[in-house]
């Protein structure tokens, strides 16, 4: 899903609507090795979503936080494939940041257009 800029509310607020878990990978796992994370390899993402998949449908949010450490064609190359995968329940993964890396040709993909999007209260943005 390519959302035009980084929502957080947004992102909760979809998967509580659609009855999703939010998955934060930054919060629930990169957090965990501090200045280390910048070397976690793509595979734990892969891994992460699967094992958080297997329990439940989710909402993978901050992704992108890993994915901003390595190249665009790698990022692309990930996005192709994550978007081919098949998992164990649905999984959601908004894409704020690389969105012109992700298009509609790689598969089950949702652009969100700014204009639709309710405007952001201040409380959450600075929350965010």
């Amino acid at each position: 899903m390519k959302f035009p800029s980084y929502r957080t509310d947004l992102a909760k607020q979809l998967a509580e609507e659609l009855g999703l878990r939010f998955y934060d990978f930054r919060e629930e796992y990169m957090l965990g090795f501090g200045s280390a994370a910048a070397d976690i390899p793509l595979a734990a993402l892969q891994y992460q979503i699967e094992r958080v998949a297997d329990r439940a449908p989710v909402l993978v949010h901050n992704a992108e936080s890993l994915l901003s450490t390595i190249g665009d064609r790698q990022r692309r190359v990930w996005l192709g494939k994550f978007l081919k995968a098949k998992f164990a329940n649905w999984v959601l993964l908004p894409v704020y940041l690389f969105g012109e890396l992700v298009d509609e040709t790689m598969g089950q993909v949702v652009e969100i257009d700014a204009e639709g999007l309710p405007s952001q209260g201040l409380i959450s943005r600075l929350a965010n």
